[in-house]
């Protein structure tokens, strides 16, 4: 890359990933690492989008690999065009292009390229679907064919996010204070999918997690809330009212350090503290007047100088 864009005049920047303990998914963390790098040098050098590579191969590859996992429309759907992160766009413009069709046109233009050696390594089940794309194909399964359904599994999730949203408001209300409230019966009279999605959403509301959880795991949050039994999931906490079923941050998850004016990921201090901590109900006798749960008040941050990071 360095010869490369010397040769044709081009700035280029190394970006190296120096901080993996070895710990998690190793694609998982190298993308998010990716991500967060390629965020970093274009903050850095006042730009606002940042284009990606990523080829209908990759769409095909993704799609193989989520339905061995089992996902529904939204994990089959085709992966987005653009993204924001933050204050970034990213977008993705060779999405409609085959990989063979790519090095086509660079071999044409007399373009070198490197090979990623994870790309042979057969550990990784990506390479494994790359490597079975001749049996595949005997079977009619194509890369052009998995992008087309993955293509019409996108407008169904469209069609279905946007059921949801109208849903919600009948059925949810959002506090300044970062929890949600279900009306009961509301939720328990829709549709088995859009209760499902009532509450991935709700999650990655009061969270910001990059996924949602998965599947059984929002079936037994489900049958909590028509049950009305409390429990915790992904970092949130269950609670029940009289009146409601309650969705707050989960005690033990709450990041009680301040990440520069970040507090617990989805607070953003106002003012310039050396260190904010979670809330003490000995600070706040009268909390009842304040929040339904009192588990609700020990997860947010002592100071009041605070606004929830916006998320729709």
């Amino acid at each position: 890359v360095e010869s490369y864009c010397k040769d044709a005049g081009v700035e280029w920047a190394c970006l190296k990933w120096a901080n993996w303990q070895g710990d998690g998914n190793l694609m998982a963390e190298a993308r998010k690492a990716r991500l967060r790098l390629l965020k970093e040098w274009a903050n850095s050098n006042s730009l606002k989008s940042v284009l990606l590579g990523h080829t209908s191969d990759d769409v095909a590859e993704t799609f193989i690999m989520r339905l061995a996992r089992g996902s529904g429309v939204d994990g089959l759907s085709m992966m987005a065009n653009e993204f924001q992160l933050e204050d970034v766009s990213f977008l993705r413009p060779l999405l409609p292009i085959s990989r063979d069709a790519l090095r086509v046109y660079l071999k044409e233009n007399h373009i070198a390229w490197a090979e990623d050696p994870t790309n042979d390594d057969e550990t990784f089940d990506r390479v494994k679907i790359r490597k079975s794309w001749d049996q595949l194909e005997a079977l009619g399964l194509t890369r052009a064919r998995l992008t087309e359904t993955s293509q019409a599994m996108s407008r169904a999730r469209y069609a279905l996010t946007a059921h949801t949203a109208n849903i919600a408001k009948s059925v949810c209300e959002a506090s300044k204070l970062g929890f949600l409230s279900l009306d009961p019966n509301a939720f328990s009279a829709q549709q088995e999918e859009i209760q499902l999605r009532l509450l991935g959403r709700a999650i990655w509301w009061i969270t910001g997690a990059d996924y949602k959880p998965r599947f059984v795991a929002l079936q037994n949050l489900r049958n909590s809330v028509l049950a009305r039994k409390d429990m915790t999931l992904n970092g949130c906490q269950l609670a029940h009212t009289k009146d409601a079923a309650i969705l707050f941050r989960e005690i033990s998850a709450v990041d009680a350090a301040l990440k520069g004016k970040i507090f617990d990921n989805r607070w953003v201090c106002k003012a310039n503290p050396q260190q904010i901590t979670a809330q003490n109900v000995a600070d706040n006798p009268d909390w009842k007047k304040t929040v339904p749960r009192r588990e609700i008040l020990l997860s947010l941050p002592s100071s009041i100088s605070f606004r929830r990071i916006a998320r729709s």
